[in-house]
């Protein structure tokens, strides 16, 4: 009976989470040879990636290609020119100040496209589902769901003024800027927030706990059907 490579795939994968729950019992040589383990192949996974979806596709087919358009063409040379740039200037210790600009013009580019992704992608979004629960035609007379509606407002606007009292604070403390005290309706919604926050967070918690269980259970599962089938070949 061959072992297929699903089965020594899920047991890995088993021994390698048994390894990573060894945390509760403190910081142990297993975990960190789980964590090593698993940081190593996160990794090896996104460098191939980077190869495969980012490399590949946008630097090397566009110079290679020789009906890219001319545009495109340019800025895979000009990217790639800088990359080994960087790559060189790394390498040598004496010229580190001068790889100074690359990374400026790299950091800021990022900065820009990061940013650009978190507005565009996560919170414009955000702000037209709030919006939208408060029109007639998603709230209706249906009394839930104005009860929803202004409940995520809350939630939105008190996590908020909890996360800016919390640098404000944290700031006083490291002696960056003046204490300050909001008034009694500022500490009531900083305390709604925080409360607020703390629920969020439970429930991601239960969320990636129950989610985990379940992926644990299916791939115990398939463990036990595999290695009976391997037995039943085995003593056959």
């Amino acid at each position: 009976m061959m072992i297929s490579a699903e089965w020594i795939l899920t047991l890995a994968g088993l021994v390698l989470s048994i390894l990573i729950f060894s945390l509760i019992f403190g910081d142990n040589g297993l975990f960190r040879f789980a964590g090593s383990i698993l940081s190593g192949a996160i990794a090896a996974v996104l460098t191939l990636v980077l190869i495969e979806k980012v490399f590949f596709p946008f630097l090397v087919v566009p110079i290679a290609d020789e009906n890219a358009d001319s545009g495109i063409r340019l800025a895979s040379i000009i990217t790639s020119a800088l990359i080994l740039i960087l790559v060189f200037f790394y390498f040598r210790r004496s010229s580190r100040a001068a790889v100074q600009p690359f990374i400026g013009v790299l950091y800021f580019s990022l900065s820009a496209i990061a940013l650009g992704g978190a507005v565009s992608g996560t919170l414009i979004p955000l702000v037209k589902m709030t919006v939208q629960s408060f029109a007639k035609s998603a709230v209706g007379t249906d009394s839930w769901r104005w009860a929803e509606a202004i409940f995520t407002l809350t939630g939105v606007v008190t996590a908020l003024i909890y996360t800016r009292q919390l640098s404000a604070e944290r700031g006083a403390a490291a002696g960056r800027t003046k204490p300050t005290s909001g008034g009694a309706i500022l500490n009531f919604l900083e305390r709604v927030g925080e409360i607020m926050v703390a629920i969020a967070f439970g429930a991601i918690f239960a969320g990636v706990f129950i989610t985990s269980a379940l992926i644990l259970i299916d791939r115990l599962d398939i463990l036990l059907n595999g290695g009976r089938v391997i037995s039943e070949g085995l003593f056959k």
